[in-house]
């Protein structure tokens, strides 16, 4: 899962798993899920050697002998939430990607979702008919308690898998708002730029913005029901990066909670056309080059 070639990282191996059981369990497709390799093997560039859910046992760099990978802990999350005492009660699959699972665990006696996707990120407001929710992430840690003045909660979406236990009455998807959306959930921008977003506030209360996981510029909260919100991208970003945004109540209840994910891309984008110089020769060709500048506060 984490070797040279073509591979899936620890990272995207422990999402998978966590959406493949989900799918296998919630419709009914198999009696039982096995990992027929537990352990890897000794070559970190073997492709082969990479499919287990815990490390080598000889000494590696940066890794600890028979140490548990993400799947690992993923896994028996998994189990421990939605497997052996989580009864299957209904899921929802739409069409722009979302995977919405719904169980019983009858040994906790509570309503536990899984929210994730396979790659697609989108938002879904989900009516739960409940006035707050424990929010778990893919290793089941507590990551906050949510509230909803309606029931309805809402969720940005990706392959990063969202547990949600609680006393959940319903399982809808909705167009109602929940009380805190993104403007627009996902943006390129470049690193050592000033990114721009913006947070819409659908609910009648003094809400602040919390911001952790970059350096904030501009945050005065609401205006209204608009949050303007400013921060500065590391000069060494690269790839996809995220941070986490929250808005809560004077009394310290979160409403809303999601990561906000970046693309970086290049700084400036060259694009080369070849074109006839004229119309009379097809013996004379020229290059035009056109360079866009795609930071948004730099020249």
């Amino acid at each position: 899962s984490s070797c040279g070639g073509s591979h899936f990282t620890v990272e995207e191996q422990y999402r998978l798993h966590t959406l493949a059981r989900a799918v296998n369990k919630s419709f009914g497709l198999y009696d039982k899920y096995i990992q027929y390799c537990l352990a890897d093997y000794d070559d970190r560039d073997a492709l082969e050697h990479n499919w287990g859910f815990i490390n080598w046992w000889d000494e590696q760099e940066g890794l600890v002998s028979y140490g548990a990978k993400y799947s690992f802990l993923a896994m028996t999350n998994f189990n421990y939430l939605a497997g052996k005492n989580g009864e299957v009660k209904e899921h929802i699959q739409t069409d722009d990607g979302a995977y919405l699972f719904h169980y019983y665990n009858t040994e906790l006696k509570k309503d536990v979702m899984l929210l994730q996707t396979a790659g697609a990120i989108v938002h879904k407001n989900l009516d739960l008919g409940c006035n707050e929710v424990e929010i778990l992430d893919g290793f089941g840690n507590k990551v906050t308690t949510l509230c909803s003045d309606n029931g309805i909660y809402g969720f940005s979406l990706t392959n990063e898998p969202i547990w949600v236990v609680g006393n959940i009455k319903k399982f809808e998807v909705t167009d109602n708002n929940a009380a805190v959306r993104f403007e627009s959930l996902k943006k390129e921008t470049v690193a050592g730029d000033i990114l721009s977003f913006t947070l819409l506030k659908d609910i009648d209360k003094n809400l602040k913005v919390e911001i952790e996981g970059v350096e904030v510029l501009q945050n005065n909260g609401f205006s209204g029901n608009r949050a303007d919100i400013k921060v500065n991208i590391p000069a060494d970003a690269s790839g996809e990066i995220s941070f986490n945004v929250r808005a809560t109540d004077d009394a310290g209840n979160v409403y809303f909670i999601s990561d906000y994910i970046l693309q970086i891309i290049d700084t400036v984008d060259l694009k080369i056309e070849s074109e006839l110089s004229n119309n009379i020769s097809f013996n004379r060709w020229r290059i035009r080059a056109t360079v866009t500048n795609m930071c948004e506060t730099k020249s």
